[in-house]
């Protein structure tokens, strides 16, 4: 499941990108891709890993003004076009450009919804669900009963067809955020996040906080009845977390959970990560049906007075493997095995468990030769057969197992296909310059949607996409054995946007979560709304 949490607090460099910086990889004449055939991975190519990331549309909001006068209007592209339903409190803009006249049956989407979006999902039912830092004034269509102490914690489904807000439920209390969100097998929703202050009660009872004021993570289960969530059960851990707490959470059916711990994490007394008040470290933990601890595991810089810190940020599970990508900062310990960077700076690493024991099977990190540019591993996503793909960044002359990526841009965006040994079977990347591939989902042939982030103009698929000066997102097709782009389109909108969550319907539909402030451009049209807000819509296959 995804990654997808924008409102962060990371350390300044790594900062730029949780809520997020991630840029879409490619490589090759500017771009292209390589695919392994008996290349020995040995220590392994460098699979670069995103930082948690997703810039909070909420920052992104502060001191840019919307550029037009709300009004409604309607949106098209390639055929398809859709009028934009607008809550009475998320004034908008959505005229076609200049001179151009909408083609096409029209839909109730997109929308605009004031706030952050940090994760979306489509659930069993067919329903899209939304989780993110809504107002409590803002009105959906469903506004869910605010109980006392409610705040902007919200949990939402829409309608594809459409547009309809089919329920929402609130949660938590001030000092509450939620981190990442996934869905089960069964239907029931996972929220994952932080909380700094009690009492804290996702409808359980209040959660134990560590300490007083500290960043105290949590993960719940609820159920979906027809006017919201239910819930099912909730669980701490102790530990204070860095950012939004859970950012890396799948359902497999039950789930398995990562983020960062910046002190010692215990189980049972035990420590998972060795506890330093100077530096951060990454935790990984599968969960049973009741949200107990099947096993903890975690890695952390080999000197115990390393300031430098090893971020987690996402998590996929194989039937056979637990897989954890992120970054390093310094030499790390994965338990028995240690990884330093290629250079004095951050490398993406990929980290394998077994599933059943939580042994460690190998780490893998992925960095390039200039000293001050880093490389992330951001998204992950488990293929049948246990292999599974990578996205981030990846710094100038990283080497995957095919040779050193040098295209002519400090930081290349990628995705890259690993097997259970960790070899790099494929990656393919692309020269963004400041960015990476920070969301990507698999269509039911096996291809792929990404968006990334990019700051320099590159060629992509045979088209060449430019930003602005702060930098802009794309939205391409991927081949399924990843060596051919196509549909390749800009995602415009000023501020230094880096994440927008996306899901694929299984109809293949693609919904899309656009974070921007003030302003965005979007398949040809022009959207306006003050302050802080996501583009929400659903693309036909």
């Amino acid at each position: 499941m995804p990654l997808q949490s924008q409102a962060s607090n990371l350390r300044p460099g790594a900062q730029a990108l949780r809520r997020l910086l991630v840029v879409a990889s490619l490589v090759a004449a500017g771009c292209g891709s390589h695919a392994s055939t008996a290349t020995d991975a040995g220590d392994g190519p460098a699979v670069p890993t995103p930082e948690a990331a997703v810039e909070a549309a909420a920052d992104l909001a502060s001191d840019v003004q919307p550029a037009d006068a709300p009004a409604d209007g309607a949106i098209g592209d390639a055929g398809v076009d859709a009028a934009v339903d607008a809550p009475t409190d998320a004034p908008l803009t959505d005229a076609a450009p200049d001179g151009a006249s909408p083609d096409g049956p029209t839909t109730p989407w997109p929308r605009i919804v004031p706030g952050a979006i940090i994760s979306i999902a489509f659930a069993p039912s067919g329903s899209l669900v939304i989780a993110g830092s809504i107002a409590p004034a803002v009105d959906l269509g469903c506004p869910p009963a605010s109980p006392a102490g409610s705040t902007s914690m919200l949990v939402a489904a829409f309608a594809p067809a459409d547009a309809t807000c089919l329920w929402a439920s609130r949660f938590g209390a001030a000092a509450g955020t939620f981190g990442s969100m996934a869905i089960t097998p069964a239907g029931e929703v996972a929220l994952g996040g932080v909380f700094g202050s009690s009492p804290f009660d996702l409808g359980g009872g209040p959660l134990p906080q560590v300490l007083p004021n500290w960043q105290t993570p949590f993960v719940g289960l609820f159920a979906v009845g027809p006017t919201g969530l239910s819930h099912e059960w909730s669980t701490t851990f102790s530990m204070e977390t860095v950012g939004q707490g859970i950012v890396g959470m799948t359902a497999t059916p039950t789930l398995t959970v990562a983020g960062t711990s910046a002190q010692e994490f215990l189980v049972g007394g035990a420590s998972v990560t060795r506890c330093c008040t100077t530096t951060d470290s990454m935790f990984v933990v599968p969960l049973t049906a009741s949200g107990g601890i099947e096993w903890a595991r975690g890695a952390r810089p080999t000197s115990g007075t390393d300031i430098e810190p090893v971020f987690g940020y996402d998590v996929a599970a194989s039937p056979n493997w637990v897989f954890v990508t992120g970054e390093i900062d310094t030499s790390a310990d994965f338990d028995s095995v240690t990884i330093a960077p290629a250079k004095s700076i951050t490398d993406a690493f990929l980290a394998a468990y077994d599933a059943g024991t939580g042994t460690i099977g190998w780490a893998r990190h992925w960095g390039g030769v200039t000293v001050g540019v880093p490389s992330r591993g951001f998204r992950l996503l488990a293929e049948p057969g246990n292999t599974v793909i990578v996205t981030g960044e990846a710094a100038d002359g990283a080497d995957f197992g095919f040779g050193p990526i040098h295209s002519g841009s400090q930081e290349n965006g990628f995705v890259a296909r690993v097997d259970t040994q960790g070899k790099v079977l494929g990656v393919a990347s692309v020269p963004v310059d400041a960015g990476g591939v920070t969301e990507i989902a698999r269509r039911a042939d096996g291809s792929f949607v990404v968006v990334g982030a990019f700051r320099r103009p590159f060629t992509i698929g045979g088209t060449t996409l430019t930003s602005d000066a702060q930098g802009d997102l794309f939205m391409a097709d991927l081949s399924a054995d990843l060596g051919t782009w196509s549909n390749a389109e800009v995602i415009g909108s000023p501020g230094e946007a880096s994440v927008a969550p996306i899901a694929l319907a299984s109809d293949g539909s693609l919904a899309i979560s656009i974070p921007f402030a003030g302003s965005v451009d979007f398949r040809g049209v022009h959207y306006t709304a003050p302050g802080g807000n996501h583009l929400l819509t659903i693309l036909p296959p």
